[in-house]
């Protein structure tokens, strides 16, 4: 009777750890959503063309890293890093770094993000667009960074 008593308790206790680290990685439904390779871009290096971003599922953790690169200038964005929380099928929470280089913005000096963000599918898009766009530069200049399903 005491153990029975024992492993319920135990079990209440963790409930609640369980429920948390399962909000934390997401639904299925929402993951398979985003791993996978999928297009990825920074208007200011083309309209025409994408990069990729590679969502890997690594023990539980889902990865994204990626870039799309200027054909013809050094223009570039880069990300790496995993996904905190997948909050529902169109939008999750990401640490990590984003660097976007730009030669005509911000002096031409990479502008590097560290921290998490919040990538989000507004309206009818059909792709995940970081919040926190505001580039180093400042001056209501923005960085679109945009990952594609």
């Amino acid at each position: 009777m005491k153990r029975s008593i024992g492993v319920l308790l135990l079990l209440f206790l963790l409930a609640p750890a369980a429920a948390l680290a399962q909000k934390t990685i997401g639904s299925t439904a929402h993951k398979a959503k985003l791993i996978g390779n999928r297009k990825m871009s920074l208007q200011w290096v083309s309209h025409d063309y994408f990069g990729t971003a590679k969502v890997t599922n690594e023990m539980g953790t889902l990865k994204i890293r990626g870039e799309h690169r200027s054909r013809t200038t050094d223009d570039y964005v880069t990300i790496n890093g995993a996904v905190l929380q997948m909050v529902n099928a169109r939008e999750f929470k990401f640490k990590g770094q984003i660097v976007t280089k730009t030669s005509y913005i911000n002096g031409g000096v990479p502008c590097v993000k560290d921290g998490v963000f919040t990538f989000k599918a507004t309206g009818t898009r059909k792709y995940w667009r970081l919040q926190e766009m505001e580039n180093c530069e400042g001056n209501n200049v923005v960085d679109y960074v945009d990952i594609y399903f």
